[in-house]
């Protein structure tokens, strides 16, 4: 049993390839498809060139610098926003009438910024990097220039409101000054005195420092030169960026390989046939015995001994074929020695499944292990078996023994092979009457006698009322299922019928050779 497994994941493997083999039309258009859609939308989507300028935004202005003023944060997130905020933007808009894309990323690690443009027309990314740098290094220096100049304005308020206030001061502390070279002054004015020259004093103080505050400001809000550095300027792009003729094709091909492969195993899918032995087991239960593969036509040529090419097993016993029937014999020995069972039936849910290939090589098996083996064409619709095993259509056979017109000794003929005897399906044609449960049941009872082994039925497919009547009179059924052929539903349905009248189902042969 472990060869048999072994045979099944390799033939589920080329029930895949059969499956692909089968739909290689469809494959081939869809992948087609999508193929030419992908290049269609390439060749056709419109050429974007990409153009980058990079600016480095410095912790301290020159004026700072020189003024000693600490180093500020920068944040880099913030500027960021600032380059693609309308400030900033507003006027490159004005003056670009093109398309272009604005994208602004922060180098890892460090204070600079790519600032990348996307457009149909090269001169126009060139052009729109290098604005929107220039716009965002003026946007900082004019906003720098205006918030010292408001800055300024308001210390110069605050300077023209302390030097009023000195000279205040200074004109009551005169006042003290006159009144001393007159007389002594009370103890009240020498204090209000005292107190004034303090006042003016700290008044001096931070005039002074305002004074000094208003010229720094006053040096940054001249300043030309700000925190943005333009480091790299925008060059004019020689190759478009998109669509990415390559890699879209590249893409396309594996799309559409896998699309491909989708809309067969879809429609695999969606199909009523079986695909492989495991997907016999998934629909009718663990009962497949064998798995025959499908084989090229060198490898059953015809013979010279002019026997049919189906007896494959006959001149080509070590073939893959010959091992699955080899591997079937083997189950159908131990199964009919553990049972106790003499007669087999093999059938089929519908017409070219190969039971009568199987029939003919699995009696040709078992006689070569030593087993008296009968094999019965009971398909009096088609007798297959009668060209193969070399016999005249006019030779008596069953429907002449279930007519009573010979006996069963007579009709049966020798083949070349030992220990296998042939019952040919008989002279008289086919008619309803010969299958009656009543002769049918005779004919077994008649056969039981016999000093066979092993006696199987070849029978019609299950859609033919004969075939379920042999079935029920048998010990055991063999069914053959032919992937990506057999109908799911009537193989079902067949399994059904044959429980529901007590035929014995010993198991399944998945069938690639027909």
């Amino acid at each position: 049993m472990t060869n048999q497994k072994d045979s099944e994941e390799n033939f589920e493997i080329s029930d895949y390839l059969i499956m692909l083999k089968k739909n290689w039309l469809l494959a081939g258009i869809v992948f087609i498809v999508i193929l030419g859609a992908v290049i269609i939308y390439t060749l056709t989507s419109p050429r974007i060139y990409q153009a980058r300028s990079m600016v480095m935004i410095t912790t301290q202005d020159q004026t700072s610098y020189l003024l000693g003023q600490p180093a500020a944060r920068v944040d880099i997130q913030t500027q960021k926003q600032i380059i693609l905020s309308r400030s900033v933007m507003s006027s490159v808009y004005s003056q670009v009438n093109d398309v272009f894309q604005v994208y602004a990323e922060p180098i890892k690690d460090s204070n600079v910024i790519q600032i990348t443009v996307e457009s149909p027309n090269a001169f126009t990314a060139m052009s729109v990097a290098n604005k929107i740098a220039d716009s965002y290094v003026s946007y900082t220096l004019q906003t720098k220039k205006q918030d010292a100049v408001a800055v300024k304005s308001f210390i110069d308020e605050q300077i023209t409101s302390y030097k009023a206030e000195m000279d205040d001061i200074n004109i009551q502390i005169l006042g003290f000054k006159s009144k001393s070279k007159v007389r002594n002054l009370t103890m009240d004015e020498t204090f209000s005195y005292e107190s004034l020259q303090q006042t003016l004093v700290a008044k001096e103080k931070l005039y002074n420092e305002l004074l000094l505050k208003s010229e720094e400001v006053g040096i940054s809000a001249q300043e030309r030169s700000g925190n943005i550095k333009i480091i790299e300027t925008a060059s004019v792009p020689s190759y478009p960026v998109k669509p990415r003729v390559l890699l879209n094709i590249l893409l396309g091909i594996i799309v559409g390989f896998i699309g491909s492969m989708g809309v067969v195993f879809l429609k695999h899918n969606v199909r009523k046939t079986f695909m492989g032995a495991k997907d016999v087991e998934d629909e009718m239960g663990p009962l497949v015995m064998g798995v025959l593969p499908k084989l090229k036509q060198s490898n059953y040529d015809e013979p010279e001994t002019k026997k049919g090419f189906n007896l494959i097993f006959d001149y080509k016993p070590t073939s893959a074929f010959g091992e699955g029937i080899h591997a079937l014999g083997n189950n159908i020995s131990l199964y009919l020695k553990d049972k106790n069972i003499k007669f087999i039936t093999i059938t089929s849910p519908e017409d070219g499944d190969g039971k009568s290939t199987i029939a003919a090589n699995l009696a040709i098996e078992l006689a070569r292990d030593g087993k008296k083996v009968l094999l019965v064409d009971s398909n009096l619709r088609n007798p297959r078996l009668n060209k193969w095993f070399l016999v005249k259509k006019s030779d008596l056979g069953l429907s002449d023994v279930i007519n009573g017109e010979t006996q069963i000794n007579d009709a049966i003929q020798k083949t070349p092979y030992k220990h296998l005897y042939f019952l040919p399906a008989g002279a008289s044609e086919f008619s309803r009457e010969l299958f009656t449960p009543s002769k049918i049941q005779a004919l077994f009872a008649k056969l039981k006698n016999s000093n066979a082994d092993v006696i199987i039925f070849d029978a019609p497919s299950l859609k033919y009322a004969e075939s379920t009547v042999i079935a029920t009179n048998s010990q055991g059924v063999l069914m053959v299922i032919a992937p990506h052929k057999t109908n799911k539903e009537a193989a079902i349905k067949n399994k059904q019928m044959l429980d529901k009248v007590k035929a014995n189902v010993i198991g399944v042969v998945v069938n690639h050779f027909r």
